[in-house]
């Protein structure tokens, strides 16, 4: 995971110095072509280094993030499987009233569509157990009982989802 975040942390940076490149060669490009006769326009080279400098880094960046989102959503899964009975659960530093519940709720962390919404006010969800669990879930914008999942143990997954859980069970936080 450290690997694919180190991979999208400098392939981003080099489409974000590319994209400047691209721009100017795309556009020297369709000027010359303008100014060129009707004859000699085929003869203008197209900018195939900038814009594959741009895309490849691009898509390595996405394929690194989606990758990493991946792993994660089926790591927390497993660990969340491979609990023992003696765990306890905190939400925002208090400890939980019903923590089975909390775990049960959490193993049904799935891909759900996206619906034009976005994340708010996160809440920690830890589990303590060897080794820790710590997630933050953000309630959906739209839908009140939709909760983001997030795993704050690496860069990527800090900041994007790791699926979707709905549920009541956090109203309170």
């Amino acid at each position: 995971m450290k690997t694919l975040d180190a991979i999208a942390c400098t392939a981003f940076p080099i489409a974000v110095i590319a994209l400047p490149f691209l721009i100017w060669n795309w556009l020297r490009f369709i000027i010359l072509r303008r100014r060129a006769e009707p004859s000699a326009r085929g003869t203008i080279p197209f900018p195939t280094k900038s814009v594959l400098f741009f895309v490849i880094a691009l898509a390595i960046t996405m394929a690194a993030a989606q990758t990493s989102e991946e792993i994660a959503h089926n790591q927390i899964l497993d660990e969340l499987d491979a609990l023992k009975g003696d765990y306890g659960v905190s939400i925002n530093g208090r400890v939980a009233e019903n923590p089975t519940q909390v775990v049960a709720m959490l193993k049904k962390l799935d891909w759900l569509h996206a619906h034009h919404s976005s994340p708010t006010r996160r809440i920690t969800v830890q589990i303590s157990d060897d080794p820790d669990i710590v997630l933050q879930l953000a309630r959906d914008s739209s839908n009140p009982k939709e909760y983001w999942v997030f795993y704050p143990k690496y860069f990527i997954t800090r900041s994007n989802e790791i699926g979707r859980i709905i549920t009541p069970l956090f109203d309170a936080y």
